[in-house]
């Protein structure tokens, strides 16, 4: 088990992505029930099947294997369970296996980064214990894990697949104007 700190939160490394040989169809459109097929569509190997359902977790995908901060190349967040956010079962005849279902840009950017560098490792790490303790008892802090990757790690390395979500200018927050509202 691989255990590393990005922007001082604990992440463990779970999975593997690589190229699948076996070729997926699906339904892409449920309405006129046109199908598609994924010739060689992105595999997930976890390290553990129970990674599958883990639940709530800010979560990278790193490049190579030095695991540094310049090698994220994506970050976000989800609030269900990993099964439900990143990934469709591949089961036909013998074939059971994990592909990625997360979103067109980081799926296909995936696979053509998988097909231009073969040798390099892509990885999928999760947050180790995403919670902090509140009023009422523990409350997530994903969506926060994950805003702190795009403000403070976006500005010194790119996170390539990462097209939407960037923050803009931290906007003042509701203390702040009251603040200058009373000083005024």
């Amino acid at each position: 088990m691989i255990i590393n700190r990005f922007l001082g939160f604990e992440f463990v490394k779970v999975a593997v992505f690589d190229l699948s040989e076996h070729p997926y169809t699906y339904i892409k459109n449920q309405k006129t029930k046109t199908e598609n097929t994924w010739a060689t569509p992105t595999r997930i190997n976890f390290f553990d099947e129970a990674y599958v359902d883990a639940g709530q977790s800010a979560y990278l995908v790193c490049g190579g294997t030095e695991y540094q901060p310049e090698d994220i190349l994506y970050v976000g967040e989800y609030s269900a369970s990993l099964k439900e956010r990143w990934l469709r079962l591949h089961a036909q005849g013998e074939v059971r296996e994990w592909l990625v279902w997360h979103s067109d840009n980081l799926a296909d950017g995936l696979n053509r980064l998988l097909k231009d560098e073969p040798d390099r490792e892509i990885s999928l790490w999760l947050t180790v214990d995403p919670f902090v303790e509140g009023p009422s008892g523990k409350i997530n802090i994903s969506y926060t894990i994950e805003q702190a990757f795009l403000q403070q790690k976006a500005q010194e390395y790119p996170l390539r697949f990462n097209k939407k979500g960037r923050t803009k200018a931290v906007a003042p927050t509701v203390a702040e104007i009251i603040a200058d509202l009373k000083s005024s």
